[in-house]
């Protein structure tokens, strides 16, 4: 009876690690031990509705032996504008409210971090994310991934 219900909890255990590695419906991809094809591949992140939305976009750029080579990221707005300017945080072009504009700008600076930490460690999992820029940091993991399922292809 033991090992029977042993057995019950392992597999559900197994079961539920499965289903914990895939975002959107697509599998996550661990590009250590994943086939790679050499080559640069954009990823876009869905769209989030909070803080005034938007989504990111990536190019990753991968060599030989899964090599990183290149990380390009980059937020934009739900309009597309790019959030990669002295003028995000801004309502209506002028800094009306200080507070916001300034976590606005710190947000950027932590976010342009996340491209550099991928290429230093070359692992999605050793990417630390940054008090302030979590949101980006979501939408970073999530636009790579997707880079990284057209890789596999």
């Amino acid at each position: 009876m033991k090992r029977k219900v042993l057995g019950l909890i392992l597999a559900g255990a197994a079961g539920a690690f499965a289903l914990t590695g895939c975002a959107g419906g697509e599998q996550s991809v661990d590009e250590k031990t994943a086939a790679l094809k050499p080559g640069t591949y954009t990823g876009q992140s869905s769209e989030n509705d909070e803080e005034g939305g938007g989504y990111a976009t990536v190019s990753l750029t991968i060599g030989e032996n899964n090599a990183i080579e290149d990380v390009v990221f980059e937020t934009f707005e739900k309009n597309g504008t790019s959030k990669y300017t002295e003028d995000y945080g801004k309502i209506n072009g002028e800094v009306s409210n200080k507070s916001y504009y300034e976590k606005a700008q710190k947000a950027v600076e932590a976010s342009k971090g996340y491209a550099k930490q991928y290429m230093e460690t070359q692992s999605l999992t050793e990417v630390d994310a940054v008090s302030g820029a979590t949101i980006s940091y979501n939408q970073f993991v999530e636009a790579v991934q997707s880079a990284l399922q057209k890789a596999t292809q």
